[in-house]
Formats: C-alpha cells, structure tokens, sequence
C-alpha cells in the first residue's frame, strides 16, 4: 500500500509537471507566434522604405530632368532673340540702304 502511495505521489507530480510543461511550451508558441508577426511587420515596413527609397530617388530624377530640359529651353530662347536681333538689324540695313538708293 505503501508503494501505491508513492506511485500514486509521483503520479500527480509528473501530471502537475506535465501541466506546467504543457504550458510553457503553448507561452513558448504564442510568443513564436507573436514573434513571427512582428519579424512580418518589420519586413513590410523595409519593403515599403525601400519603395519609398525607389520613388524619392525616380522624383530626383525627374527634377534633374526637368532642370536639364529648361536649362536647354533658355539656351534655345537666348539663341531664338539674339536671331531675332541679327534678322532687324539686317532688316534695319536693308531698309537704310534703301532710302539711300532713294
């Protein structure tokens, strides 16, 4: 009888360590768990900076673009006045040169 007693005793304290294993594995799985969502968050979140990255980085581009196509603007309309320039005074030329003749 004595021997059931212990049995019985070291019954209960592997079912209690049981328990108490049982739950630290699920507290370990929840915070895998939890763990995983957060490595998740942290992956979007570098995802979305390097998209982030990509747009500032196209919208430097642009602007340099943009500069570049002025820049060629303003020398073109600097050549288009200093043309206009040299056709009037040719056009002032000729018409001096024609009230000479006259």
């Amino acid at each position: 009888e004595r021997l059931a007693g212990l049995t019985d005793e070291a019954r209960e304290k592997g079912a209690e360590q049981g328990a108490v294993l049982k739950e630290q594995y699920e507290a370990l799985a929840r915070e895998r768990k939890e763990l995983a969502k957060q490595e998740a968050l942290v992956q979007q979140e570098r995802i979305d900076l390097e998209r982030l990255n990509a747009e500032r980085e196209e919208e430097v581009k642009r602007k340099e673009q943009l500069l570049k196509d002025k820049e060629e603007l303003d020398k073109t309309e600097t050549m288009i006045k200093q043309r206009e320039e040299q056709l009037l005074k040719k056009k002032e030329e000729a018409e001096r040169m024609r009230m000479r003749e006259h």
